[in-house]
């Protein structure tokens, strides 16, 4: 009764991003960006099954616009200042005829599914700043700075016409309905960082670098029936990383790194470095939101280590494995019978927690073929796993039997990806694609059988204009085979029948 239920086929989007670079002297630089978002649609989230899909659902969002300034001074050669401040702006619209929310009993212990109409609304304006220093006078690279991010999230929603398997419960949950929410919790974040690089010899590189976050989110106003209030998460994060070039033509890296997330775009925007090592060390969210829905305030884990050999032969071999580990704690809201008096309802938060554990292996093989063909075999096996746990509810002691719920999901992914392309001097290209998917599925209810199928793909294209302009056509899952994947893995977006697909790309 508290799976995440919200989102529907179709789509339609317009986003216009501009940016300027303008050079003010030989030491000073100027950065303008803006960026216009209009989307709208349905239920985008990737399902087992596409029936699960909610067909009535409807989202708007727009982003009118986000607007960003930076600033750059180089002092002397490897030291430099910058500066980046904007607004962030995003209004979210969802409607739904057929929101999930839950219905207990306190006294019986039973929990039963409630669908409610939804009218929802949250407007997020945030201003950030962030001042970084660079000092990079070889042997030794410094980079420290700080972000500060405040703003607020103005929300509204409104429910009505509640329908539950039960009519004591469909009575009780209607003495409330209609209800309309209106909240506007405040959102501040401030980040200091220092990353320290240095190369004792030359081709090894070692990283070092430590985070403070303080973060105030709002403590619910996602799940309705909505909260008000805010809560502050503190959290010390290290970093470490190394690069290791013992010969020519082969390359040793690792990383590891914790971190926190935001709440919505404000950790979108940053001059802190996302990487370390070149692993992305900066998620807006680890877990997968199609599982668990959005989060805010997530801890991140992050450890990967790779090694990447280049042969003689134009052969280059990879191979990494990695680990993602995320935990977060949330409210989310439900009702609870109230049997004092005439029955009625009342709403009340869940306090669910979330442990989420990624494990992968990557092995990469390509080939380059005279001056004109390339062809590669890549094969990537992730283990997922999510345990999601209700561990009470706000108000009531003991807390329903029914409430009380704990999953622990788990899903294994194999991939592999054929490919050979051909790129002829005149700009002519062309490439054929073949894309094979296993899932094996342990602890769904019901139980998610695993899939096993392949995909394939021809494109081809001509570059002109000295390479500045690009058109592209092709034809995406030929065999016209659909499938069944459990979003618990994150895979690429796959057609799920025969399609054409048509791109030009212009730069200047």
């Amino acid at each position: 009764p508290l799976s995440p239920a919200m989102s529907v086929t179709g789509q339609s989007f317009l986003t216009t991003p501009s940016e300027l670079k303008q050079q003010l002297s030989l030491q000073d630089s100027v950065y303008l960006q803006a960026i216009y978002y209009n989307a709208k649609g349905g239920d985008l989230a990737p399902y087992y099954d596409q029936i699960q899909a909610n067909p009535v659902v409807r989202f708007k969002e727009t982003q009118e616009p986000i607007v960003l300034a930076g600033y750059h001074h180089e002092w002397q050669p490897g030291v430099h200042s910058l500066f980046l401040a904007g607004r962030l702006q995003d209004t979210v619209e969802v409607s739904n005829p057929q929101f999930q929310t839950a219905l207990g009993n306190p006294n019986s212990g039973t929990v039963l599914p409630a669908f409610i109409e939804q009218r929802y609304q949250s407007d997020l304006e945030i201003y950030t700043m962030e001042a970084q220093q660079i000092f990079d006078l070889h042997p030794h690279t410094l980079i420290f700075g700080g972000r500060f991010q405040t703003g607020h999230l103005d929300t509204q929603n409104n429910s009505a016409n509640a329908r539950v398997s039960s009519p004591v419960f469909q009575d009780a949950l209607n003495t409330i309905l209609p209800s309309q929410q209106n909240l506007d919790p405040n959102l501040q974040r401030a980040t200091l960082y220092a990353y320290y690089h240095l190369e004792p010899v030359e081709g090894l590189k070692l990283i070092a670098g430590l985070d403070y976050d303080h973060l105030s989110a709002p403590v619910n106003f996602r799940s309705p029936p909505l909260v008000a209030g805010e809560e502050s998460i503190d959290k010390i994060s290290p970093k470490a990383g190394v690069i290791w070039t013992p010969q020519d033509g082969l390359t040793l890296r690792g990383a590891y790194a914790r971190g926190l997330t935001g709440v919505s775009i404000d950790q979108s925007f940053q001059l802190e470095p996302t990487q370390v090592a070149g692993f992305t060390q900066t998620f807006r969210s680890a877990i997968p939101e199609a599982v668990a829905g959005a989060n805010s305030g997530e801890e991140l884990e992050m450890a990967r280590l790779s090694i990447e050999k280049k042969f003689r032969t134009q052969t280059f071999l990879g191979l990494s494995v990695g680990l993602l580990n995320s935990e977060a704690n949330r409210q989310r809201g439900v009702y609870v019978l109230d049997t004092s008096g005439v029955f009625t309802a009342v709403p009340a938060q869940a306090l669910e927690a979330l442990d989420y554990r990624e494990r992968s292996l990557a092995v990469t093989l390509d080939q380059l073929v005279g001056k004109e063909w390339s062809f590669g075999a890549h094969y990537r096996v992730t283990k997922s796993a999510l345990d999601q746990q209700i561990v009470g509810v706000t108000g009531l002691s003991p807390t329903p039997a029914g409430f009380l719920q704990s999953t622990e999901t788990e899903a294994i992914l194999h991939q592999g990806n054929l490919f050979a392309i051909y790129n002829h001097p005149s700009g002519f290209f062309a490439q054929a694609q073949a894309l094979w998917f296993m899932q094996n599925n342990q602890g769904n209810t019901p139980k998610l059988p695993g899939d096993n199928f392949w995909q394939f793909n021809l494109l081809a294209g001509y570059r002109f204009w000295h390479r500045k302009a690009e058109a592209t056509i092709g034809l995406l899952n030929l065999a016209d085979q659909d499938y069944r994947l459990n979003p618990l893995n994150t895979t690429m977006q796959l057609p799920r029948d025969r399609t054409f697909t048509a791109s030009f790309r212009f730069s200047f």
